[in-house]
């Protein structure tokens, strides 16, 4: 890799951090949407009508919502692989006596 610069590297590292801890909030609460709008009492045809708020919810959504759950968070999980082969050490190889 090449040299950067302290700098650099810090903000490159806060950067990646804070697009981690996004990408899994977004996951999580894509999930949470997803398990709350399948456990709707949807009709015969797929809707369920909300009748406090008016609004008619169909069940396709939460295929979506689960959709978007596991992009955020397998994005967030190459993201920290790519993180670790970037920033994090190897362990060393040579050998106590």
């Amino acid at each position: 890799m090449m040299k950067m610069n302290k700098t650099l590297s810090i903000m490159l590292k806060t950067i990646i951090w804070i697009l981690l801890i996004v990408l899994v909030v977004f996951g999580i609460t894509f999930l949470i949407v997803c398990i709350w709008r399948a456990g709707l009492p949807y009709n015969e045809i797929g809707r369920y009508f909300n009748l406090e708020y008016m609004v008619v919810y169909d069940s396709g959504a939460a295929l979506v919502y689960g959709l978007l759950s596991l992009i955020s968070f397998s994005l967030a999980f190459v993201i920290n692989i790519v993180r670790r082969k970037l920033f994090c050490k190897p362990p060393s190889l040579a050998k106590s006596d």
